[in-house]
């Protein structure tokens, strides 16, 4: 349904779907777990198809420390970071993307430092399991948060944002957090956990009704997203009456 739905929403109706409203065969506790597995593969569904234009977030502006490689951007405590969409330097007045880097950037770079152009600034985004450098943007010292690794080493203070897709809400830490279902997408959700209930049970032949009608949401799902900008999609264009609204044609004598 449209709207916004909650956790316990989705548990009643995952038990009406699976005919399971009074059943102890799965508790609530599994059940929820089961809503939160839909809710990451959800999540996946709509980025694969036009994540940034639903979740696009921007970090806060960070500033680099001459010498320092390795950052927690955004404010404190640092952003959640799901899927990076561009790394951007502040260069000249306007915001560069620069590129990740590869293991050949490693070996051409290793021995330079200092950014003398934006188009020499490479970067990595990673989970450091043990900092092989200090760490700036937090006091909390970062653990579990993506990091951006720059390269060549920063020897002046620059400034850098991140444009990405945030880690998606975890109810089992925000109890009250609520899905927003848009054009009753949540029925994807729906059908997942149901079907996984009844795999669950061994109610295998019902369970494939299940994941058929979860495909068909998941196809809708795909074009909605994909054509939420129709502005000059699926229709007939007049390419030359286009142009002249651009560039009118010049009168000659």
């Amino acid at each position: 349904m449209p709207g916004f739905v909650s956790l316990a929403d989705l548990v009643t109706r995952v038990r009406r779907r699976s005919s399971h409203e009074n059943s102890l065969f799965v508790s609530d506790a599994e059940v929820e777990e089961y809503v939160e597995q839909s809710l990451g593969a959800l999540y996946d569904l709509v980025i694969e198809s036009n994540g940034p234009a639903f979740w696009q977030d921007t970090s806060a502006p960070t500033k680099t420390v001459p010498g320092e490689f390795l950052y927690l951007p955004g404010d404190d405590p640092p952003i959640d970071i799901y899927k990076i969409i561009a790394v951007e330097v502040l260069w000249d007045g306007k915001y560069r993307k620069v590129r990740p880097y590869t293991a050949a950037d490693d070996m051409m770079l290793e021995d330079e430092t200092g950014w003398t152009h934006h188009s020499g600034i490479r970067y990595r985004a990673l989970y450091p399991k043990v900092p092989s450098g200090p760490i700036v943007g937090s006091a909390l010292g970062g653990a579990g948060y993506r990091h951006i690794r720059f390269i060549p080493t920063p020897q002046a203070e620059h400034t850098f944002r991140v444009r990405y897709i945030p880690v998606p809400a975890d109810w089992s830490t925000n109890p009250t957090y609520s899905f927003t279902g848009l054009s009753g997408w949540d029925e994807w959700i729906v059908c997942d956990a149901a079907a996984k209930v009844l795999e669950k049970e061994e109610s295998l032949e019902q369970a494939q009704y299940l994941i058929a009608r979860r495909e068909a949401a998941a196809d809708r799902i795909r074009w909605a997203t994909s054509t939420m900008n129709e502005d000059g999609q699926g229709r007939v264009r007049d390419l030359d009456e286009e142009a002249l609204a651009w560039w009118p044609r010049r009168a000659f004598v």
